[in-house]
């Protein structure tokens, strides 16, 4: 497994990415700090510890991933202000929170995949003679159904 190299360049720019989102965001950022403080609080969760550590990483303008906000999903969506976004229907309020918290969560946002590379035209070239050129996995003796 490759260790990440915390003095890269690239983990540098990536933590002030995060950090600027996270700015951006501060209202968002607050009012989910109110909750897991509330959440630490109450006597008869059994998670503080974790949720100790997802305001910790949220105070220092870090993003959560999406397994960590999964894991508080449930208690976010009993909060009044929540089911207020949704209505009565469960599913919409979980939507709702879900979109409201976005900005939050690591590779959401920003980094969506696309097939702009398949679709562009360096991918697609109509007047290539053999479509398999190059490639290792070319059948042999098998000419293409497409092209005479």
């Amino acid at each position: 497994m490759k260790q990440q190299n915390y003095n890269s360049k690239r983990y540098k720019q990536m933590i002030i990415k995060e950090q600027h989102i996270v700015y951006q965001n501060r209202h968002l950022v607050i009012e989910l700090n109110n909750y897991l403080v509330f959440y630490i609080i109450k006597p008869k969760i059994k998670m503080k510890e974790f949720f100790k550590s997802i305001r910790k990483q949220i105070l220092s303008g870090r993003q959560i991933t999406h397994p960590q906000f999964n894991a508080i999903l449930p208690y976010l969506v009993q909060e009044p202000d929540m089911i207020r976004l949704g209505g009565n229907n469960p599913n919409r309020i979980i939507q709702k929170v879900f979109e409201r918290y976005t900005p939050l969560i690591k590779n959401l946002q920003h980094d969506r995949a696309t097939l702009d590379h398949f679709l562009s035209d360096e991918t697609c070239d109509e007047n290539a003679d053999d479509p398999y050129e190059g490639n290792p996995l070319k059948p042999n003796g098998i000419k293409h159904p497409l092209i005479s």
